[in-house]
């Protein structure tokens, strides 16, 4: 039995609290063009979400994406932290920065993963834009581009 292929729509559907603004207008928010990134990252978007939404559970402190892209080989991973009303200051910085810490776990994990089918890859080799790809697939976008 073969896994089902994961998409961004999968992915946004088993997060809604993190994609909320999916189905706003380009005037509310970047997430109405959905995640701007190839399918060899999707799975650690999906992984780290999944952290993300036990770690809402667990703290209060939900994360909202406001644009998820590819940008100069990094996954850029814009969000907002919503902090529950009440919460010690104190308390709310440190659970803050523990979460963009999970947050930036997803860039280093994308940093290292070909972009186009998720096996290990790098930026070695670009030429133009920056684009994580392993070894095969940089050689079908050489020859796709005619370099």
């Amino acid at each position: 039995m073969s896994e089902e292929k994961l998409t961004g729509e999968m992915v946004m559907d088993r997060h809604p609290d993190i994609f909320r603004e999916r189905s706003l207008s380009m005037q509310q928010t970047c997430m109405c063009w959905r995640l701007e990134v190839n399918e060899g990252w999707l799975p650690h978007i999906d992984m780290v979400c999944t952290l993300l939404d036990e770690y809402a559970k667990r703290t209060g402190i939900q994360v909202v994406a406001e644009q998820v892209k590819q940008k100069f080989g990094d996954l850029s991973f814009y969000h907002r932290l919503e902090i529950p009303e009440g919460m010690d200051e104190k308390q709310a910085e440190f659970l803050s920065k523990r979460c963009r810490e999970i947050v930036n776990t997803m860039g280093t994990l994308c940093a290292f993963t070909c972009e186009w089918c998720g096996a290990p890859g790098s930026t070695k080799g670009s030429k133009g834009w920056i684009n994580v790809f392993c070894p095969d697939c940089r050689e079908k976008r050489n020859e796709e581009r005619g370099a």
